[in-house]
């Protein structure tokens, strides 16, 4: 839509930056539901510590 200058883009004065605010919103959006669904999968585990025997 953005190289053809339809849709969104049709009547916008900045096209380019538009497309750039629209991409980065995508990005962060994506970005923030990934860390709430990968929030709870690094929950800390306690780790047994080892002992070396000699």
């Amino acid at each position: 839509m953005f190289q053809t200058e339809t849709g969104v883009y049709r009547d916008s004065e900045y096209p380019f930056a538009d497309l750039v605010e629209r991409s980065e919103t995508l990005i962060s959006n994506e970005n923030i539901n990934w860390a709430s669904l990968t929030k709870n999968d690094k929950a800390p585990t306690a780790q047994k510590e080892y002992k070396r025997e000699d």
